[in-house]
């Protein structure tokens, strides 16, 4: 009953891949179980819990430049708790392909630009030149983030099939975060006095 997982898969292909996954449990529970499973001593990757969003990745010593990262917002929604998933590349990797596409852009606005100066000015636009390889730098940019993809597939299941074992886990949670009170009323709380 508060198990229940229903998967919403990505809609096409994204540089950015996300998923949403929906728990009959409070987000505390979700953020928790996680929690617990990032601090066993046999986890095997690394993150974090911070408020509502969890970070994981791939150790260092196993880290690529294609290795990614599952970004997940944990979001209440009424009596369900939805995780909205999101994989990306490391930052410097992201702000890479990211300053790629300016360039890309911005040069192209640039081009066009002076060559419409030029043709205005009854001369040969000769700025038209230089899109063919800005469009060739922009379309390999986007083309090297599917690929990217391709080589990190396997750390992108690891990372989802580790988020999966955490949300399931059997194991009882710590007294800090089940709710204790009786089913009629509220917690007793001792005073000292």
């Amino acid at each position: 009953m508060g198990r229940a997982t229903r998967y919403t898969p990505c809609m096409g292909r994204e540089v950015r891949p996300r998923f949403e996954v929906r728990r009959e449990e409070p987000s505390s529970v979700v953020l928790d179980r996680v929690s617990l499973r990032l601090r066993a001593r046999d986890c095997p990757l690394c993150g974090g819990v911070a408020e509502d969003r969890v970070t994981l990745y791939v150790p260092p010593a196993r880290q690529q430049l294609w290795s990614p990262e599952l970004r997940v917002d944990v979001v209440r929604n009424g009596d369900v708790t939805v995780l909205q998933g999101m994989y990306a590349p490391h930052p410097h990797v992201w702000i890479t392909y990211v300053a790629l596409l300016a360039f890309t852009v911005v040069g192209l606005t640039a081009a066009l630009t002076f060559a419409l100066a030029e043709w205005s000015m009854n001369q040969r636009p000769v700025a038209l030149y230089a899109l063919p390889p800005l469009l060739a730098v922009g379309t390999a940019a986007y083309a090297l983030a599917f690929v990217g993809q391709g080589f990190a597939a396997d750390e992108m299941d690891e990372l989802r099939a580790f988020l999966d074992e955490a949300l399931e886990a059997a194991a009882p949670l710590p007294s800090h975060i089940r709710n204790l009170a009786p089913e009629g009323g509220q917690a007793s709380s001792s005073q000292a006095g």
